[in-house]
């Protein structure tokens, strides 16, 4: 089996429905933030720290390493992995091995980016852990305004690297899982 990596923004279900996809499909599921956070300590500390240019350039080395170790599973990068502006030779690479590596599926709720930051933000207020861990990515002080616009910022990267998209809306992760699976089987 090749892997089959999920991207899109924070709380866009990457692991949740990255964990339903892989216990569906009987493979391991990897986490780069979870990869990030056992080898550097959390990642908001690291940023506050180094600064983010520096992060990504350590988020590339985890998501080489992930490539390189593992074969058959599926892998969830972080948020901002192909669509950040912090060093585009790190996100160009980001995008290379993926798409090397796997089927590349964007899970985003809506076609509507407002609306899809609406829900992202509700989703992130209501994860503690996202609240407490994860550094502003804009400083905005508005979380909605923030979010949607990282989504203007990132929207188009992720098309780009991504082989196909799925609007999630509303659906539980293993609704969402069994739609990648139908992807997956219709093209490898």
């Amino acid at each position: 089996m090749n892997s089959v990596v999920l991207i899109g923004a924070r709380c866009s279900g990457k692991t949740s429905v990255g964990r339903e996809l892989s216990s569906m499909l009987n493979v391991p599921f990897v986490d780069a933030d979870t990869e990030f956070i056992q080898a550097n300590g959390e990642i908001r500390d690291f940023v506050d720290k180094h600064g983010w240019e520096e992060f990504r350039r350590a988020e590339t080395e985890i998501i080489e390493d992930i490539c390189a170790r593992y074969h058959g599973i599926v892998f969830a990068p972080g948020g901002g992995a192909v669509g950040h502006n912090q060093g585009e030779k790190y996100r160009q690479r980001n995008v290379e091995l993926l798409r090397e590596f796997g089927l590349v599926v964007y899970l985003l709720p809506y076609p509507d980016l407002r609306q899809s930051a609406e829900i992202l933000t509700r989703r992130i207020e209501n994860d503690a852990n996202s609240v407490s861990t994860r550094p502003s990515l804009t400083g905005n002080s508005d979380s909605v305004t923030e979010m949607l616009l990282i989504l203007e910022q990132r929207h188009s990267f992720y098309l780009a690297a991504s082989h196909h998209q799925i609007y999630t809306g509303e659906k539980l992760p293993v609704e969402i899982a069994r739609d990648v699976i139908r992807i997956y089987k219709k093209v490898r």
